[in-house]
Order: C-alpha cells, then sequence, then structure tokens
C-alpha cells in the first residue's frame, strides 16, 4: 500500500513538472514577439504556442498507448516537438507577411508617382515654380484643390502660381 502512495505521489510530481514546463516553454515562446505592430512576430509565437500544445496531447496519446514510454514522457517529447515545429511555421508565416507588406507599400508608391505629374512654371524673374498635381479618374487635381478635366499646361497655370 505505501508503494502504491509511492508511486503515485511520483507520478503526480512528473505531471506537475510536465505542466511547469510547457507553462514556461509557452512563455518564453510568447516572448519572441517581435516589437513594431500588432501583427509582426505574432505567428511565430502563436505557432509554437499552439504546436506545443498538440504536441504535448499527441504526445501523452503516444505515450500511454506505447509499451516503455510513460504519458508524461510522450508529454514532454510532443510538446518539445510540436512547440519547435510550430515555432518555424509561425516565423516563416511572418517572414512572408512582412515581405508582402513590403511589396504592397512599393505598389502604393509606384500608384502613386503614377498619378502625380508636376509642371514646372516659368516665372518673369527666370526662376520655376513647380506645381504638382495629382490624378483622380480622369481628372486633375492643383495643390489649392482646383479641379481640371485634361493635364493643365502651363499657361493655364501661370496666372495662379507663377508671378
Amino acid at each position: 500500500m505505501k508503494q502504491d502512495v509511492k508511486v503515485i505521489n511520483k507520478q503526480r510530481r512528473l505531471e506537475t513538472g510536465i505542466i511547469v514546463l510547457i507553462s514556461l516553454l509557452l512563455l518564453f515562446v510568447g516572448c519572441a514577439t517581435e516589437p513594431g505592430g500588432p501583427s509582426v512576430g505574432r505567428g511565430t509565437a502563436t505557432g509554437a504556442g499552439v504546436g506545443a500544445a498538440a504536441g504535448a496531447v499527441l504526445g501523452a496519446v503516444t505515450g500511454n498507448n506505447v509499451k516503455g514510454i510513460s504519458k508524461a514522457e510522450g508529454a514532454i517529447a510532443g510538446a518539445v516537438v510540436g512547440g519547435l515545429l510550430g515555432g518555424v511555421i509561425g516565423n516563416q508565416r511572418d517572414a512572408m507577411a512582412r515581405q508582402n507588406a513590403s511589396v504592397n507599400q512599393r505598389l502604393s508608391s509606384a500608384e502613386q508617382q503614377a498619378n502625380t505629374a508636376v509642371v514646372n512654371i516659368a516665372n518673369s524673374n527666370g526662376s520655376t515654380t513647380p506645381v504638382m498635381l495629382h490624378r483622380s479618374g480622369n481628372q486633375w487635381i492643383g495643390p489649392r484643390g482646383e479641379v481640371y478635366n485634361n493635364m493643365p499646361t502651363e499657361a493655364q497655370l501661370k496666372p495662379v502660381y507663377g508671378f
């Protein structure tokens, strides 16, 4: 009887150790989130956390059904392997998200440049005044909000922006 109590206590300590180990693993992996925005680094932490939890469950089930491996040993091994794999997959997702954001930013910049034109106005003293126009649909909008149905010429802009 005393022997059974010792075995049960040992197993409880082992299970408690597993819970503490998995909790620490999730805590440290969760702290790997990078600063710089709400979504940056989230995939790594989330992937590692989900992988560790799923790995612990699968490892415990495997350990319970395989002779020579305890449920606790299976849970620990599963949590470690699952956490590592989940972290790698999450890190890859983060890298893809950063790359997509960079491409979208470049496309937006190129689109903005394509819809912007500068007309240089020759002033009476020999200097030039650049007037930046933005296209909106088929119309061009000047710096003061004036709207032109076609791209305005230097002669059209000189009375407003030149001297």
